[in-house]
């Protein structure tokens, strides 16, 4: 897991993605409810659970990282971030998000086109899908 967590938390990446200022420029503010699907090590997922009042859904399949992210949110005090797991389909409630991301994952779904109907499902009909996909870092 080590490996996993210095790849996704690389000096240069999270350069590349500056969370805090991406989260911002999507539209992230205080009172919007937020998911992020395959949070990983939560570098996006923390600084939103900071941004906004809501809660902040971290959505992941590893149960791995659902272990990080569980740890660092108690070590950060953050009653808002909310880990789960995810198995078959979204695990949150039609039309409850305001604003979601997905983060170098799209790419890797087999099921994108499904993905993307339970996107639809839970989103709120004003709100925003967010994907960024790039090279990654080794």
């Amino acid at each position: 897991m080590a490996h996993k967590i210095e790849k996704l938390e690389n000096p240069a990446r999270l350069e590349e993605l500056a969370p805090e200022n991406t989260l911002k420029r999507i539209g992230l503010e205080p009172g919007m409810l937020f998911a992020d699907i395959g949070a990983g090590t939560g570098i996006f997922a923390i600084p939103a659970a900071t941004m906004t009042t809501e809660k902040v859904f971290a959505l992941e399949i590893s149960e791995e990282m659902i272990q990080l992210l569980t740890q660092r949110k108690e070590e950060a005090g953050l009653d808002n971030l909310d880990v789960r797991k995810v198995e078959e389909g979204l695990p949150l409630v039609d039309n409850s998000c305001d604003l979601i991301l997905m983060v170098t994952v799209f790419h890797e779904l087999d099921d994108k086109e499904g993905m993307l109907l339970e996107i639809h499902r839970v989103l709120r009909a004003y709100g925003l899908l967010a994907i960024i996909e790039f090279h990654g870092y080794e």
